[in-house]
């Protein structure tokens, strides 16, 4: 009798875990459609090596300078408060 109780408890757990808490699910689906980097960052670097230095117009208009790393990778300004992407 113990041992179903326990397997049934153990299942119902496993499952609550799986689940996203209420409410988060949808702002993590939100958070991935996001992650691609604009077109405007892979034709900056449109015949040109990893490596190379590039330059192209943001999705706003601005002029963004950076590294060409299959997709142009902006290079960023000390003094605009962000720290710096660790280079990988």
């Amino acid at each position: 009798m113990k041992l179903p109780t326990l397997l049934v408890l153990l299942c119902a757990a496993c499952a609550a875990s799986a689940q996203p808490p209420q409410g988060q699910g949808e702002q993590s689906g939100r958070a991935r459609e996001h992650r691609r980097p604009p077109q405007e960052a892979f034709d900056a670097c449109k015949g040109k090596k990893d490596g190379d230095a590039a330059q192209g117009k943001g999705p706003r208009g601005e002029t963004m300078s950076g590294t060409c790393r299959l997709v142009l990778i902006p290079t960023r300004a000390a003094d605009e408060g962000r720290p710096e992407r660790p280079r990988q």
